[in-house]
């Protein structure tokens, strides 16, 4: 199975990937490092460093089996003193993922 996860060099992310991993699956992560860390995913996973709201292309190349949506901006302060900033990457950064995955036919 061809896995993407998204937010995956973050904490939950990170070891959903490692599982995925260990099971056999092939495995893509999507985080733009911004709470993430790149140590924290599985080198056997294939990185790419970008924000959600532009993986549209990635997931219609990579036309995964399994989207796995952990990408977020979770910093409270950040939604108070921008949320339009905040529903971009997370309303938005959802829609467009959705939509990519619908067009790529992922299940």
């Amino acid at each position: 199975m061809r896995a993407l996860v998204t937010g995956g060099a973050g904490f939950i992310g990170s070891h959903l990937v490692r599982r995925l991993v260990a099971e056999g699956h092939s495995v893509s992560v999507v985080d733009d490092l911004s709470t993430g860390d790149r140590r924290n995913v599985d080198p056997r996973a294939e990185l790419h460093v970008m924000d959600i709201r532009d993986a549209a292309g990635l997931v219609a190349r990579l036309r995964p089996d399994l989207i796995n949506h952990h990408a977020a901006q979770m910093d409270v302060r950040r939604s108070v003193s921008d949320p339009v900033f905040d529903a971009e990457t997370n309303i938005v950064g959802s829609l467009r993922l959705l939509q990519a995955a619908a067009q790529a036919g992922v299940e």
